[in-house]
């Protein structure tokens, strides 16, 4: 086996092979009798060319190699937005160690196979961004043509019950685009603290400023909530729904899930980051339609701000989160007192 397995470890397989390879008589002439050793020329090429084989075989693991290594860490791919491992790259000489490399990546880190599965093809298309507009709309607007809540109550517990089911949906399809949450936004701050007071900070300049907006007669219509005025506990189920609904809900979904989704689908550059923003930005006001066109108006505008925020901050939504979350529990609190405005 000199040539192919140089040394000692040629000299035993060979050995090896010529125990398991013999000729039985049925395999040779009518005539033969007893076992035929094979010569060593013969179990030379009879490896040379299995090898061969599976040579050619990997070589293909090359070019997909790319896309089955990555780390969380790693940089991402601007074109499609997923991570890639910058050292994957397709090694000179023999292709086995592309073969080594992914048996590891499997074998060793198992929970990483769903890096490998794409909901429809490489990058994000129309086809993922009419999924996750279908969602965010979709599955609420179905809920609500189901079932019809009674009071107001009922009508808060029902609603953050259909956005978590909305939020998990979403994780499922992030899971299948190949990306984690931190992708999207929900990673930790490197300060929480900061975190949490730049929160509280928004929360306070948004209230004033709607507040002296509304006295000026810019007014929203949010006559929906007018039964919380004097409701001590309606009050209460408006602020963790505030917390829930407006705070992680609105955040996770608009200022993550769907801009992450529409910035991929324009490259993932700067420009399309800007885009995403905007789109976002309509669509969640489009959501707020209920409030009249200068309710819409000026929950675009602020979901705007937020998105830049978010961006200004290193793509991380606590801080909006919290301050969003904040200012609309306040908002049930002064409803609690003066009632909500009506346009």
């Amino acid at each position: 086996m000199v040539g192919v397995f140089p040394g000692r470890m040629g000299q035993l397989i060979h050995e090896a092979l010529q125990v398991k390879l013999v000729l039985r008589p049925a395999h040779r002439g009518p005539n033969a009798g007893g076992n035929m050793r094979l010569p060593q020329v013969k179990v030379e090429q009879l490896i040379s060319h299995c090898i061969r084989n599976l040579m050619q075989a990997s070589n293909g693991l090359r070019s997909i190699r790319r896309r089955i290594l990555v780390d969380p860490d790693d940089a991402v791919d601007p074109g499609h937005g997923v991570a890639v491992r910058p050292q994957a790259r397709a090694e000179s000489g023999h292709a086995h160690g592309a073969i080594v490399a992914v048996a590891h990546r499997f074998f060793a880190a198992p929970h990483d196979f769903h890096r490998t599965i794409q909901l429809f093809g490489d990058g994000y298309g129309l086809p993922d961004i009419v999924v996750l507009v279908a969602v965010v709309f979709g599955i609420e607007a179905a809920a609500t043509a189901v079932y019809t809540p009674k009071n107001m109550q009922s009508a808060f517990v029902f609603d953050a019950a259909i956005q978590m089911f909305q939020v998990l949906i979403a994780c499922v399809l992030i899971w299948l685009r190949g990306e984690r949450l931190p992708d999207i936004g929900l990673k930790q701050p490197k300060n929480w603290w900061k975190t949490l007071l730049f929160g509280i900070a928004i929360a306070a300049v948004v209230f004033a400023g709607m507040y002296i907006s509304e006295g000026a007669g810019f007014r929203r219509d949010l006559s929906r909530f007018k039964e919380v005025q004097g409701n001590l506990e309606l009050a209460i189920y408006g602020v963790f729904y505030a917390l829930i609904g407006a705070g992680f809900y609105e955040e996770f979904m608009f200022r993550g899930f769907l801009m992450q989704g529409f910035a991929m689908l324009f490259s993932g550059n700067r420009g399309g980051w800007i885009i995403a923003n905007v789109m976002q930005a309509v669509l969640f006001g489009v959501s707020h339609a209920y409030q009249n066109p200068l309710g819409m108006a000026i929950t675009g505008t602020l979901a705007l701000v937020m998105g830049f925020l978010v961006l200004a901050s290193g793509r991380n939504l606590w801080l909006v989160i919290i301050g969003h979350g904040l200012y609309d529990a306040n908002r049930f609190v002064l409803f609690y007192f003066q009632g909500p405005p009506t346009g």
